[in-house]
């Protein structure tokens, strides 16, 4: 088995902040090696100081993400980036504005050396409801509002905190996902790292608050074997109070354990055998898990998972 690397999407309507969040992605300090595809190149605006080298279609980054144009074909873009010599850690490609990010997100699952992960989509506070009032563009952001499993509510700074609470408050009428707040598209990117990311990264000083906007992480060592399925169930339950959990679990299943790379966002989780690569270590069991305020107890994470590690009845 090839261990499969993780491609989210990133869209959103015109001018909502997607190329904002790549920027952050490519100038990053992280420890994961992104290649982010894009139409053009010229929106960009990363550090000179961070570019490595410039070659053709793609720019290679001194943190070690690549960015790639990838014109009208993406399956191609994504077979050079897979046949380099030392392939990216996870793959983000960027939807056009007007563009629906679930058809783009199907490469994935299409795809045999991809995983299908996250679709990101960026909300411009400060317009979104306006424009959806306009018959012209109501079908293109309901799709994109419709194929998220994470929103960004971006631009938070250019309203009121009135009306930052009613477009949530629409927003939870016309989309599933959890919402998380920015200003100039600055999340943590723990929310978006693969699960193949050490899970103790995401971790402040003893399972604490993460690294910035009022998130928090907690890490759960997981050293006993998990059932998928009711892994799957209790991560739902946990949900929309842990917006995110990723990490690495055994699997009870037989014929013989293995290892199961788990991500998840909102209700959206997926569980799939995973295994190392050959020149990296094995990775620590364990499932780190990222919200807010209301995220629920390090106690409370460790019964969900511990039930899903109990015996079936």
């Amino acid at each position: 088995m090839t261990a499969r690397v993780p491609m989210s999407v990133v869209g959103g309507f015109l001018g909502a902040g997607k190329t904002t969040l790549l920027n952050r992605i490519l100038g990053g300090r992280h420890g994961v090696r992104y290649a982010v595809l894009v139409n053009d190149f010229g929106a960009l605006n990363v550090d000179g100081d961070l570019v490595a080298a410039h070659g053709g279609d793609t720019v290679t980054f001194a943190n070690g993400c690549v960015c790639c144009t990838m014109g009208n074909d993406l399956v191609g873009a994504i077979d050079r980036l897979l046949d380099r010599d030392r392939s990216p850690d996870r793959i983000v490609v960027e939807a056009s504005g007007v563009a629906d990010p679930s058809a783009i997100a199907e490469v994935a699952t299409l795809h045999p050396g991809l995983a299908r992960d996250l679709v990101v989509v960026l909300v411009d506070a400060e317009t979104v409801r306006s424009r959806h009032e306009d018959e012209r563009l109501r079908d293109t952001l309901d799709r994109q509002l419709a194929a998220a499993d994470l929103l960004v509510l971006n631009k938070c700074d250019r309203v009121s905190e009135g009306g930052r609470r009613a477009v949530e408050s629409w927003l939870l009428d016309h989309a599933r996902a959890p919402v998380v707040r920015a200003v100039d598209a600055d999340i943590p990117l723990e929310l978006l790292s693969p699960g193949g990311a050490e899970p103790a990264a995401a971790a402040g000083p003893g399972g604490g608050p993460g690294p910035s906007h009022g998130f928090r992480s907690h890490l759960v060592p997981c050293p006993d074997p998990i059932d998928p399925d009711r892994l799957r169930a209790a991560l739902r339950t946990l949900s929309p109070r842990a917006l995110r959990a990723k990490g690495f679990v055994i699997s009870a299943r037989a014929p013989e354990p293995g290892w199961l790379l788990v991500q998840a966002c909102g209700q959206t989780v997926e569980i799939e055998a995973w295994l190392p690569a050959a020149d990296r270590p094995a990775p620590t069991p364990g499932i780190v898990f990222i919200g807010l305020d209301d995220l629920p107890a390090a106690d409370e994470l460790r019964a969900a998972v511990h039930r899903a590690s109990a015996p079936a009845p």
